[in-house]
């Protein structure tokens, strides 16, 4: 008889152990990816939006003058369409916010959630939207409010339209990004 004992030799491991090792490892890595991620985009929203919406200026019309208004936007539009010569349209910033309100639907408050102004030769449009109605948990009760500023012109007969200003939640976005957008 001899006193050592045989050397007992190790079992190598095989594909399924290693195999689920690696995906234990990524299941990991993608867990944490995703929280990541979640608590970023949690991050941006709210620095770009706001817990509540901001105020529309109501819009003030009598139905003699909104009646005339619509009158003079359908024979424009009627006379577009059937292509015989057109008079200039004028409208002001009220006039634009009554065809807005009487136009869109009732129960969609569009009048609620976005307002045209002029100034000087720029059109600007405020603009409310509450992001809980797209029904993700993340958004519920945040609200995207901005102003955008645009200066439409024609030349030659094409329409241009060139960004002017861009503000979101109070903030002026930097020129860098404004010649981007223009």
């Amino acid at each position: 008889m001899t006193d050592n004992p045989a050397p007992q030799t190790k079992k190598a491991r095989g594909f399924l152990f290693y195999a689920a090792v690696i995906s234990g490892v990524l299941l990991s890595l993608a867990l944490l990816t995703t929280v990541l991620l979640t608590l970023y985009a949690r991050n941006r929203l709210i620095a770009y939006t706001e817990t509540a919406p901001v105020v529309m200026p109501a819009v003030v019309m009598t139905e003699t003058d909104y009646a005339a208004l619509a009158k003079r936007a359908e024979e424009f539009s009627s006379n577009l369409e059937q292509s015989k010569p057109i008079t200039e349209l004028v409208l002001s910033a009220d006039d634009i916010n009554a065809l807005i309100a009487h136009k869109s639907n009732p129960s969609d408050r569009v009048s609620e959630k976005i307002h045209i102004s002029l100034k000087d030769d720029v059109l600007e449009a405020q603009v409310s939207l509450p992001l809980g109605e797209s029904g993700l948990p993340l958004l519920s009760g945040r609200h995207f409010n901005a102003t955008a500023g645009v200066r439409i012109t024609m030349d030659g007969g094409v329409l241009i339209i060139t960004a002017e200003s861009l503000t979101l939640k109070g903030r002026p976005f930097t020129e860098a990004i404004m010649a981007l957008l223009r």
